[in-house]
Parts: structure tokens; C-alpha cells; sequence
């Protein structure tokens, strides 16, 4: 009985066994900092100063620009990390103002 347990379980048509938060948060960080689309949209002069997760994905600050890049999770067939596509919004420009504060 298990074992007939075990067999539907698996073979249910998506499946999905994500790796611990954690390291699929730093899979996906890794790959948005490594693409070629990141580079292209912010210039290898930038610095990436802030990475924060939004309800879509994430948003990338650099010194000059802010960018949006939405994750779509992918569904797998077969057990394993959680596969995701990568799509980058047009970087926006940020508006540096005088601050009063010091």
C-alpha cells in the first residue's frame, strides 16, 4: 500500500520539490547577477548596491538605475530544484534629490 502511495505521488503530472529557501533565493540571485540581459541593461560601469525580493521577483539598485526582474517558476515533470525564467524590465533612472538630512 505505501509503495502504490509512493508510485501515484510521483508520477502526478508537475511536481514540485524546491530546495530549501535559502539556496534557491541565492540559485536565482546568482543567475540574475550572471546574465548577460543584467549587463546589457546597467553597463559594466555600474555597482550593484541593493538586491531586494518583491511579490514578482526582485529588484536590482545600482548606482544610477533601478531594475525589476520578474521570476516565472517553472514547472517540472520529473523531482528537483525548481526551475525559473528570468525577465528584465527596462531599467528605470533614479531621481537623487538633495537631502536634508546628515
Amino acid at each position: 500500500m505505501k509503495k502504490l502511495f509512493l508510485m501515484m505521488i510521483l508520477s502526478s503530472s508537475a511536481v514540485f520539490a524546491a530546495l530549501p529557501p535559502f539556496y534557491q533565493s541565492s540559485k536565482e540571485i546568482m543567475a540574475i547577477l550572471s546574465s548577460e540581459e543584467l549587463h546589457n541593461a546597467l553597463g559594466s560601469g555600474e555597482i550593484i548596491q541593493k538586491i531586494t525580493r518583491n511579490s514578482r521577483g526582485y529588484t536590482v539598485i545600482s548606482g544610477r538605475y533601478c531594475i525589476e526582474v520578474d521570476v516565472e517558476y517553472i514547472p517540472r515533470e520529473m523531482i528537483g530544484p525548481v526551475a525559473f525564467d528570468l525577465h528584465f524590465h527596462d531599467p528605470v533612472p533614479l531621481q537623487r534629490g538633495f537631502s536634508t538630512k546628515r
